[in-house]
């Protein structure tokens, strides 16, 4: 038996595992031959017609001038079979980056990415591009209507010819060439595009001199929030604790301290209104913090953390916290330990004269923040 009949002949099942296979492993493409894509038609194409995306990352501009000289009246023709997505947002992170599974990377690749991070890029290697079209029912395989879909993946046949709308995905220095600085952050600020880390970054490392007070004052209103999704800098004292095998209580406090490294694109009176925000949490989560560690009987190990805690210190001095976050160290390294030392030595329990003293003392102090 020929090996192109066995295909012909081949089960659902067959080529189900076959395609199973390329999802795990899309260089194994060359697996999904005309034939088993004819098989898996039978029962897995699109029912309805569907707007498809497809983003593509070049490395070079030689690679992408290639790719659209061969685009011919708005028709691409592929080969091979090629992925399309129903959503444009994914189609967007393929035409920003190389491909993200690390089997797949060479040197060139990681090259580009780490280039891309250092230079605040949002687009790895010259340019990407997105292509969108629309497909009549039974033109495409459905991935999503099988059992074994990793994702949402529309696929096209091989030699595929499709009409096109092409849509560049620039790098942000190109964008910023393009269309300046102005239109993308007041973009930003009307939610005509959702705020890019990146492209914040680039415009603060490579054109600070060119910011008028009304730019510094639309960048201090991403960066200096502390409610925000998404923020840089960001001050969150947390009610996380989470208690381990011995009962000790781990309290997480995280911070970003990068603000002072990009100070001069603040205006001073954003900067004043940012630091009252963070005093108020932060005073806010001490207490909280004894509040709740009080009940448990290893507080201790977490009072020394935070007395040894440099970058904790660090982020007290700075929003002039530091007196209130003393004495909750002191409070618990000197009064909580005495306690628990008294109850290990004696080895007896918590006396309730015990627990009123430490509680009196306790909200004493919290008055005192």
């Amino acid at each position: 038996m020929k090996f192109t009949s066995f295909l012909l002949e081949s089960s659902d099942n067959d080529a189900l595992d076959i395609l199973d296979e390329y999802l795990m492993d899309p260089l194994k493409a060359y697996k999904i031959t005309p034939a088993v894509y004819k098989e898996l038609m039978k029962d897995y194409a699109n029912e309805k017609e569907i707007t498809l995306y497809r983003g593509m990352n070049f490395a070079s501009e030689k690679d992408y001038n290639k790719f659209v000289e061969d685009i011919k009246d708005n028709k691409v023709t592929f080969k091979s079979i090629s992925s399309w997505t129903r959503h444009k947002t994914t189609a967007v992170q393929f035409a920003k980056t190389r491909p993200s599974y690390m089997e797949y990377m060479d040197d060139g690749d990681m090259e580009l990415i780490k280039k891309a991070t250092k230079e605040n890029e949002s687009v790895v290697g010259f340019r990407g591009i997105i292509l969108k079209t629309t497909i009549k029912p039974n033109a495409a395989l459905d991935v999503n209507r099988t059992e074994i879909a990793k994702e949402d993946e529309i696929i096209l046949a091989h030699d595929s010819t499709v009409t096109v709308d092409v849509i560049n995905v620039l790098k942000n220095s190109d964008r910023i060439k393009e269309e300046g600085i102005d239109k993308i952050l007041k973009q930003y600020v009307s939610g005509e595009e959702h705020v890019d880390q990146s492209m914040i970054l680039n415009i603060i490392k490579n054109h600070a001199d060119k910011l008028t007070d009304e730019h510094k004052h639309i960048i201090g209103k991403f960066f200096l929030t502390i409610e925000a999704e998404e923020n840089i800098f960001t001050v969150q004292v947390k009610k996380a604790f989470s208690k381990t095998e011995n009962d000790t209580i781990i309290v997480r406090l995280s911070y970003e301290n990068d603000i002072e490294k990009y100070q001069n694109v603040f205006l001073k009176d954003d900067v004043d209104q940012y630091n009252l925000k963070v005093q108020k949490i932060l005073k806010k989560g001490l207490k909280e913090l004894t509040d709740t560690l009080y009940k448990y009987e290893d507080a201790s190990k977490v009072a020394i953390d935070w007395v040894t805690n440099t970058d904790r210190r660090k982020i007290f001095k700075q929003f002039d916290v530091y007196d209130e976050y003393k004495k909750v160290a002191k409070f618990y390294t000197k009064e909580y330990n005495n306690l628990n030392d008294e109850v290990r030595d004696s080895k007896k329990t918590y006396s309730k004269n015990d627990l009123n003293d430490f509680k009196n003392k306790l909200e004493r102090l919290l008055n005192s923040i």
